[in-house]
């Protein structure tokens, strides 16, 4: 370290002070504490540190598990250039390829594909077939997957009903590709086919009385909370939703849905609805 200093520069002793953090354990230190220190060697030499005095670690590790580290572009390049190498000297099998992208392009048969480069490269390579149930949900309500709705159409959604029954919003992507009302629909040129749902479809919990039906979207929100969350993910299909009150019913279904859907419920099918009465609601086209 001594050398390393009296090699630099004062710009660059600086910027090496705030890589150099120096964690000091004390049984008597009643809060943590932060200091700059300076770091007297041999010869003289004085390197500026940063010093951690704490009598619990945890802190410090605490701290650490929010740091995500960052990997220079000529790491990552190295990585892939090795990775592409042990992959390329080994019998493909059909489930793991390392391909060049017009390779990719257009193959049906590749299940997974593993690479360093943008994800929109590779989207196809599965053909849009490998889209799950949840990711679509995700873009209904967050907007934040960057499909193409055509091919979600044409190749997402009949894939997962073969599977399952499951409800899946439709109406958003049939409006990104320009189908706004019945007669759009019926003559797409893309031989979209499904029982397009009403709003009204997705009220399946019939315990509610008519007092709690005529409820208010926030005071649904309000009235079922913590464990009884589920109620109100029942009951909302059921109420009358003012345009106005669209972006509150998506922020409520955003902060719950992982609840639902990730987290094993047993009340997921009623998130499903949920979303897909929303996909109604704000996508669907009226009268």
């Amino acid at each position: 370290m001594e050398s390393i200093v009296q090699g630099l520069d004062e710009d660059g002793i600086a910027k090496l002070q705030s890589n150099l953090i120096f964690v000091e354990w004390n049984p008597y230190q009643e809060m943590t504490r932060f200091e700059h220190v300076d770091l007297f060697m041999p010869k003289g030499t004085r390197l500026p540190i940063i010093k951690i005095i704490t009598k619990d670690f945890s802190e410090v590790y605490k701290c650490l598990s929010h740091y995500e580290r960052k990997l220079p572009a000529n790491v990552l390049r190295e990585y892939k250039k090795q990775f592409y190498n042990l992959i390329v000297s080994q019998k493909a099998n059909s489930n793991l390829y390392v391909l060049t992208d017009n390779q990719i392009d257009g193959n049906d048969e590749i299940q997974v594909v593993y690479g360093f480069g943008a994800i929109k490269k590779f989207r196809d390579a599965v053909g849009y077939t490998g889209v799950q149930s949840y990711d679509i949900y995700c873009d209904c309500i967050n907007n934040d997957r960057d499909f193409e709705a055509s091919k979600i159409l044409q190749k997402s959604i009949p894939q997962l009903r073969k599977s399952s029954n499951a409800n899946l919003p439709i109406y958003k992507y049939l409006t990104e590709i320009g189908i706004l009302d019945d007669d759009g629909y019926c003559n797409n040129s893309l031989g979209l086919n499904f029982q397009l749902p009403v709003s009204t479809s997705f009220a399946c919990y019939k315990s509610f009385n008519t007092n709690e039906k005529k409820y208010t979207l926030e005071k649904a929100i309000a009235t079922f909370r913590g464990n009884n969350v589920w109620k109100a993910v029942a009951l909302i299909p059921y109420l009358h939703i003012e345009d106005d009150e669209l972006e509150s019913l998506r922020l409520f279904i955003s902060e719950n849905m992982q609840d639902f859907l990730v987290k094993k419920s047993n009340y997921s099918t009623y998130m499903r609805k949920l979303i897909c009465f929303y996909d109604c609601l704000k996508y669907g086209w009226k009268g």
